[in-house]
């Protein structure tokens, strides 16, 4: 009886051995490396592990079709293996930017036009492993349905990111507080690649390339920063998406969705790209926000349109001009800052009521607000008091004095009635008029009679069938953001 169970746990034995040899040799593990401990390690939409290491063990039957690895806070990453592939490394370094909502701040309302086409390559993937990238075609794909695409399209961003301040191309005198620079981009080029992961073709993936060409203008339009950048959709298994058996239109969503990754990696990568923090920079060394508060002279100030009229200058820079209002006896001039944004000290003169031309230097800004503080060395006869208890209330009649549309109509004077007053955004106010304001106008004065200066006139919108839409900061915004200690 002893020898008869010593027979059978020898037996046994043997048996859970040569399964455990079976199950090794019919089992095949495969390495995948990322670049952080809280990565978490996808195949085929199961969660296999998270680290920096992950081992996976898998039937040698098993196709593995689709690796994606998340991390908290960043895109996540798509891959594919090669049939070949014992290891593969990938790297989750591209951060979601999100906006104080909470919300991701890219989102593409149109990426290119609605039957955009795009370049299409086949590549061995185990050639791309090692960075060649020979096209090979083996007729694993048919090839007539992704066309060549190759015009121009804009792209238009809904949302900026917030936290570094791109903004999207539909910029508003209303949504301006939290935007700093304008954006405006081309789709340059795109390639769709089908690459086969198999010996056999029974295995392919697909991904999206583009070049896209950036503009980044500041908010009154001047040229920051120019440059062409490129970006990569993951790479996706057409096994996983069940490709050969969805239908044309579901295959055109997905190319479409995956142009838009890969236009949303290219700005990701931009915004991370250390040579562009141009875009970023603090580039307002005369912020006022810097600088102690300035207390202004008038000793004799504008008390009707006679003496307003001498307090009103054209401030000319170069081939452009603008308006300007002096508020102090002894040479300050206010004006917008989109008249002197960009232009040396050296280009900006100053033309009195009576003619005379003098030259300015700028000494403190507030790009926010649009506003800058010139400083001459004339002496005027008059000037604007800034007095912050000044009320001003919708249907007021309003008088804007300045230099429109070209030279010779300086100390023009416009009629109309504040017709709204509003916020933009947490930090300012904007008072709307319908007084005429045209290019030129803006730095003038905005007033009440007999003399009164209510704001600075900066912006208007027109186009199409608007008319009489005319904006202008009120005299306390321009106390508080240029730091001025008025009467």
């Amino acid at each position: 009886m002893n020898n008869l169970c010593l027979r059978v746990i020898w037996f046994a034995s043997v048996l859970l051995i040569l399964n455990s040899i079976t199950q090794t040799l019919s089992a095949q593990s495969f390495l995948i490396k990322t670049n952080a401990d809280d990565c978490e390690v996808f195949v085929d939409d199961v969660k296999v592990g998270a680290g920096k290491s992950v081992k996976i063990l898998l039937d040698k039957k098993h196709i593995l079709k689709q690796i994606k690895v998340t991390r908290p806070g960043y895109l996540p990453m798509h891959e594919v293996a090669f049939y070949g592939d014992k290891e593969i490394s990938i790297n989750v370094e591209r951060k979601i930017y999100k906006s104080s909502t909470g919300t991701s701040t890219i989102a593409l309302r149109r990426a290119y036009d609605t039957d955009a086409e795009a370049y299409t390559y086949h590549y061995d993937y185990a050639l791309v492993r090692k960075k060649q990238f020979e096209p090979v075609y083996h007729g694993c794909f048919d090839k007539t349905s992704v066309r060549e695409y190759r015009k121009d399209a804009p792209l238009y961003f809904v949302k900026g990111i917030a936290s570094t301040s791109v903004v999207d191309t539909n910029y508003s005198m209303l949504n301006s507080e939290n935007y700093k620079c304008h954006l405006e981009s081309t789709l340059k080029l795109a390639r769709c690649y089908f690459y086969e992961t198999s010996k056999n073709c029974s295995q392919m993936a697909m991904q999206i390339e583009v070049e896209v060409q950036y503009e980044f203008k500041d908010k009154f339009g001047k040229d920051i920063y120019n440059l062409r950048k490129a970006g990569k959709s993951g790479i996706y298994s057409l096994e996983a998406l069940k490709w050969l058996t969805i239908d044309s239109d579901a295959k055109r969503k997905f190319i479409n969705s995956k142009m838009e990754e890969a236009i949303a990696n290219s700005l990701y990568d931009l915004i991370a790209d250390t040579a562009s923090n141009v875009i970023f920079k603090d580039d307002e060394p005369l912020a006022a926000s810097k600088l102690a508060s300035l207390r202004l002279n008038n000793s004799s100030a504008v008390t009707d349109m006679k003496s307003a009229l001498k307090a009103t200058v054209t401030i000319k820079t170069g081939e452009s001009f603008g308006s300007g209002c002096v508020v102090s006896n002894d040479g300050y001039i206010l004006t917008s800052y989109h008249v002197i944004s960009e232009v040396e000290d050296s280009l900006i003169q100053i033309i009195s009521n009576a003619g005379d031309t003098i030259s300015g230097k700028v000494v403190r800004t507030s790009k926010s607000a649009d506003l800058a503080l010139i400083k001459t060395s004339k002496n005027f006869p008059f000037a604007f008091s800034l007095l912050s208890n000044i009320e001003v209330e919708v249907a007021d009649e309003v008088l804007a004095i300045g230099t429109p549309a070209s030279m010779e109509l300086s100390q023009t004077v416009s009629k109309g009635i504040v017709s709204a007053i509003r916020k933009n955004g947490d930090k300012h106010t904007i008072i709307q008029t319908d007084v005429s304001v045209n290019p030129g106008n803006s730095g003038g004065p905005l007033l009440k009679l007999p003399g009164v200066f209510i704001g600075v006139v900066n912006s208007k919108i027109s186009g199409g069938r608007m008319e009489g839409l005319g904006f202008c900061t009120p005299v306390f915004d321009v106390i508080t953001h240029l730091k001025l200690i008025g009467k």
